[in-house]
């Protein structure tokens, strides 16, 4: 098993206004994904169950997969952008009623966004191979929100195998690299409530958890887990993967 950096890089500013982590992303890409969509209603029993090439780590009640948050490259800026929406004339030649364009849903609208102007986005996994990844990640053409307005637009992902250690894939320099539970944790800068697994968008299954970017510590038999998985699991890193 090895640790993976993949790499996304991008055409257009990104739009997002949580951290996308790299399991959230592949579990999209997932051709399940669209036969069964996940709704704000649904609880982590009634979630369609999506594989991906991650391998997951399980401890004190929680099964987390082995893979970071999303970092941006050296020199990546947030700047305002702003996105319209305006009925032109072809749009009233195809609506059936009259539009009042001052008020509802055919009012003219500017919304200002917060975007990030970055070469590339980041991550880390562990994973048996870079195959698995490659393969899903081909299937994703934009990162982050509002895509539909051509932000978020991939112009090609990267993967090559690292000597990073798995431990650096939840934490580096005693700061968390994704959302980690709390119990996971011997202490914590802050904390807060929220989802540590996949969609991390959903309302439920919401947990105390550490979020990533947070200075924390792991508890030593997470630690010793994790030396456990590595021990296990290692073999030479395999040739670097290009998408």
């Amino acid at each position: 098993m090895t640790v993976y950096r993949v790499r996304a890089y991008f055409d257009t500013p990104v739009v997002f206004a949580e951290d996308i982590h790299l399991d959230g992303l592949l579990m999209s890409a997932h051709p399940d994904a669209k036969k069964r969509p996940i709704d704000r209603s649904m609880r982590d029993c009634d979630l369609p169950r999506i594989p991906v090439p991650i391998l997951r780590m399980s401890q004190l009640g929680h099964k987390i997969n082995l893979c970071t948050a999303a970092e941006t490259s050296p020199g990546a800026q947030m700047v305002e952008d702003y996105t319209t929406k305006r009925r032109d004339g072809q749009d009233f030649d195809w609506l059936s009623r009259s539009v009042h364009l001052g008020l509802g849903p055919g009012k003219n609208r500017m919304r200002r966004l917060l975007v990030v102007v970055a070469d590339y986005f980041e991550w880390l996994a562990w994973s048996r191979g870079g195959q698995g990844i490659k393969k899903m990640l081909r299937r994703l053409r934009y990162v982050g929100s509002w895509r539909s307005a051509g932000y978020g637009v991939v112009k090609r992902w990267e993967i090559n195998p690292t000597d990073l250690r798995i431990t650096d894939v939840l934490i580096q320099n005693n700061v968390a690299k994704r959302h980690l539970p709390l119990s996971w944790c011997s202490e914590a800068a802050a904390k807060d409530f929220g989802r540590v697994k996949p969609p991390y968008w959903l309302p439920n299954g919401e947990v105390p958890r550490v979020r990533a970017g947070t200075h924390c510590h792991l508890k030593g038999e997470i630690t010793r887990r994790l030396e456990e998985i590595e021990l296990r699991d290692s073999r030479p890193a395999d040739t670097a993967l290009p998408c």
